[in-house]
């Protein structure tokens, strides 16, 4: 066997796996570069705050959704979801839309609410009824409105978001 044969052989694997490292590092930047372009289409998104109260009483844990109004709002251009937000102890909230309290896109919105709790249907039948408490499946969330502030297209409440902070009115239901 000649000298340059015994060096292809002896390399050979050597050289397979050194493609097969840089194919698969190369694999891994183009996959990481693709990933990252999802960042790009975030929109600028502005502070939208406000306050929910039910007869007097701040309403902490309410669900507020900002709908968007537009055509433009289609759940395929919100990968992430519509703006949102959850009503603190002292009924005040501040909407995310990416990131933790970061606000809404410029835009119109009609403005929905829910309350999830403990759907209460008592049942003589119940399969889970000789389960130990630790054991038993959590009951389904109902909304405790029945979905009546959910439908953007009857909802009383309407914000506009431009480039600037804003405050939504306090909404008091009764």
């Amino acid at each position: 066997m000649s000298r340059h044969h015994q060096f292809l052989s002896a390399s050979g694997p050597r050289i397979c796996q050194s493609l097969l490292r840089l194919m698969i590092l190369s694999a891994g930047v183009a996959f990481l570069s693709g990933c990252g372009a999802a960042s790009t289409d975030k929109k600028p998104t502005f502070s939208v705050t406000g306050s929910v109260f039910s007869s007097g009483k701040p309403l902490a844990g309410a669900i507020v959704t900002l709908h968007p109004l537009e055509a433009t709002g289609s759940k395929d251009s919100w990968p992430q979801g519509y703006p949102r937000a959850v009503v603190q102890p002292d009924g005040k909230f501040v909407a995310s839309t990416y990131a933790d309290s970061d606000g809404a896109p410029a835009g119109n919105y009609a403005v929905l609410l829910q309350l999830l709790a403990p759907c209460l249907e008592p049942r003589d039948d119940d399969p889970d009824a000789d389960l130990d408490e630790n054991e038993k499946p959590s009951p389904p969330l109902c909304d405790k409105f029945g979905g009546q502030y959910t439908q953007p297209t009857r909802s009383a409440w309407k914000v506009t978001v431009e480039s600037k902070p804003v405050e939504i009115p306090r909404i008091d239901l009764q």
